[in-house]
């Protein structure tokens, strides 16, 4: 069952965050949130050198969330 709602009411907790999918009428997109303890951004891309970052956000001071296209 594919539960959808409005943005505003979506409430998810970083930490237990595994994966996401993302489906379009022609393509599905699965993306998989890792975390990892580095100092900065450019650690998290040194990490994951060679794999498809889509984006990276920072959690807290150290704690970063890089999402990663499969």
């Amino acid at each position: 069952m594919l539960y959808t709602a409005p943005l505003h009411c979506l409430e998810i907790t970083m930490n237990k965050l595994k994966s996401i999918t993302i489906r379009t009428d022609d393509e599905r997109f699965e993306i998989k949130a890792v975390i990892l303890s580095v100092k900065n951004y450019s650690g998290v891309v040194r990490k994951l050198k060679g794999q498809n970052v889509i984006a990276i956000m920072m959690i807290e001071e150290g704690k970063f969330m890089a999402f990663i296209e499969e």
